[in-house]
This record gives structure tokens, C-alpha cells and sequence, in this order.
């Protein structure tokens, strides 16, 4: 087992320097850093819910709360629980040769919060609408490449995260019956408790 480990961190640290060292190109300089900041807190894709939910379409609603659900479950997971049960050091860390583009995560590296989240709301997405879907999932592939290539992740760490939150992506589609018992008996007991207020005023 011992040697399995050290024959994956070998390879891992490999492919990370043929990304972030071997493929370095102006065009890659100037437009990943842009790439990893539109992930950064699930930024962008919290506006693509927000544009879904404004969309007034009951399906594109659907996705937007799917989607934005999907993405808080992956980043409490990653973020909050997998990181530092794994506690993996970030590559800038453990190798003093690392192009470092963006400025240096605090937290642990393994997995890949960015590409969780992104991954996470693009699955949830693609199975509620194909189109939107794929567009997404280009996008949550972009922000996965371009994490190793400002030299803050793994390549290992991205196939993390994309298991991650392609995986939770996909259990909360699966689950949405349930989630929608939920919010509708949430909605009820909110309804209960203003007119238990208003009976008291």
C-alpha cells in the first residue's frame, strides 16, 4: 500500500509540473488566474442560479435551487470536512519550483474546493437541462485545469473534486422529491407560525 501511495504522488507531482511549468504560455498566464477567481466561493455559479431563479420559468427555478443546493453540500464536504481529514499540503508548499500565479490557499489541498463546487452545480444542472448542462460543465473543467495551472492544486486533487461534486451533484437531483417534501413542509409551518402571530397581535 505504502508503495502504491508514493508511486501516485510520484506521477501526481509529475503531471502537476507538466501543467503548471511545461504548458506556460502568455495566453494561459493572463486568462487562468481569471479562470480560478471566477470559482472562487462558487462565485460565478451562484450568479448563474441567481439569473436562473430570475429566469421566472418553474424549471429553471427548479435548477437554480437544485444547483445551489448541490453546491453548499460539496463545499461543506470539501471545504469543511475532507480537507482536513486528508490534511494534504498544498504543491507550492511541498516543491519550491511552483509558477504560484494567484496567491496561496491557507487551506489544505486535497480535495479541490473550486472544482467541487463547480462540479457539484454542474452536474445538478446537466441533469435538469442538457444544454445549460454542458455549457456548465466546460466551464467546471476550465476551473479544475486552471487550479493546477496557477499552481495551488494537484492534478490528483481535481480528480478528487470532481468526484466530489459529481457525485453530490447527482445525488441531489436523485433525491428532489424529497427535497421538495421538505421545502413545502417548511412553507407550511412558516405560514402556521405568521398567522399564530398575527392571532396574538
Amino acid at each position: 500500500m505504502q508503495s502504491l501511495m508514493v508511486w501516485v504522488a510520484t506521477y501526481d507531482g509529475m503531471w502537476f509540473h507538466f501543467i503548471n511549468r511545461s504548458l506556460q504560455n502568455p495566453v494561459f498566464d493572463l486568462t487562468m488566474p481569471w479562470i480560478t477567481e471566477l470559482g472562487s466561493g462558487g462565485a460565478v455559479w451562484l450568479f448563474v442560479m441567481f439569473l436562473l431563479a430570475l429566469s421566472g420559468r418553474g424549471e429553471y427555478r427548479k435548477m437554480a435551487f437544485l444547483g445551489t443546493v448541490a453546491l453548499v453540500l460539496s463545499w461543506l464536504l470539501s471545504d469543511e470536512a475532507l480537507k482536513f481529514l486528508f490534511a494534504r499540503p498544498r504543491p507550492f508548499i511541498h516543491f519550491s519550483d511552483v509558477r504560484l500565479l494567484v496567491a496561496g490557499p491557507h487551506q489544505y489541498s486535497f480535495p479541490s474546493g473550486h472544482t467541487a463546487t463547480a462540479f457539484a452545480a454542474a452536474t445538478a444542472l446537466l441533469r435538469k437541462n442538457s444544454k445549460i448542462g454542458a455549457a456548465a460543465l466546460v466551464l467546471a473543467l476550465l476551473i479544475g485545469f486552471s487550479r493546477v495551472y496557477v499552481g495551488v492544486h494537484y492534478p490528483l486533487d481535481i480528480v478528487g473534486g470532481i468526484v466530489l461534486g459529481g457525485g453530490v451533484g447527482w445525488l441531489v437531483v436523485s433525491i428532489e422529491p424529497v427535497l421538495d417534501k421538505t421545502v413545502a413542509l417548511a412553507k407550511k409551518k412558516i405560514k402556521a407560525a405568521k398567522r399564530e402571530r398575527h392571532k396574538l397581535r
